[in-house]
């Protein structure tokens, strides 16, 4: 059940209430520490805003709050957590052809019992679009994502990556078009690759490149 209320006003600007109630079924087919199936009941609300005042800007910002399930504790079944989220979009047109968009999401589950961090995870996200032509375009993401975890709480390591992605398309008409890109990956795993029982062995500050990728797509649409 998911109720809400909003406001919409002029140049695309809302506010937003809402609130969430629901429930899960884990079974021991899902987690081998429960011993039944067990349901798992979720409490939660959120305001969210927006606007678009000015044409080349446009922002949204969305806060919540309340329970969820901690599906990695460090001992025993899935709990009930406390857990907080907020959400930051932004679109930015400074020049005519380019398009940034920037995405920053926040997550947060704390014990109910001793009110201790379990983890926080952060992503932070850009992606520039360019339109040099109709046909041509060049588009850049960049990611960046860290998980901060209490190790006494949860089975979840401490992990940071980043991720850089460029891809040129030439599009002759939609569904003819010449692509050519490359992704690489960083994260901050050990050179040695060594196991633990959490996972692969992680720094807390160097990084290895994990994966890359060089690709060249051609596609051609045949019409009847």
């Amino acid at each position: 059940m998911n109720p809400g209320y909003e406001w919409d006003f002029q140049r695309n600007s809302y506010i937003t209430v809402f609130g969430q109630i629901d429930h899960e079924r884990l079974r021991p087919t899902d987690f081998s520490t429960l011993a039944a199936n067990q349901d798992y009941a979720h409490v939660l609300g959120g305001v969210a805003v927006g606007t678009q005042y000015f044409k080349w800007l446009k922002v949204n910002v969305e806060g919540d709050w309340g329970t969820t399930t901690n599906y990695v504790p460090r001992i025993g079944p899935p709990v009930i957590a406390n857990w907080t989220a907020a959400y930051v979009t932004g679109t930015v047109r400074p020049l005519k052809g380019l398009t940034i968009d920037n995405n920053y999401i926040m997550t947060r589950l704390l014990d109910q019992n001793t009110g201790l961090n379990i983890f926080n995870n952060h992503i932070i996200r850009s992606k520039w679009n360019y339109q040099f032509t109709k046909e041509f375009s060049l588009r850049l993401i960049g990611q960046y994502v860290t998980t901060i975890s209490n190790p006494s709480l949860t089975t979840l390591q401490n992990t940071k990556s980043f991720n850089g992605d460029v891809l040129f398309t030439y599009m002759i008409t939609p569904g003819t078009a010449l692509y050519a890109g490359y992704n690489s990956n960083l994260q901050n795993l050990d050179p040695s690759l060594a196991s633990t029982p959490d996972g692969l062995l992680r720094t807390r500050r160097s990084f290895i490149n994990d994966g890359r990728q060089l690709f060249i797509k051609l596609s051609y649409l045949f019409r009847y």
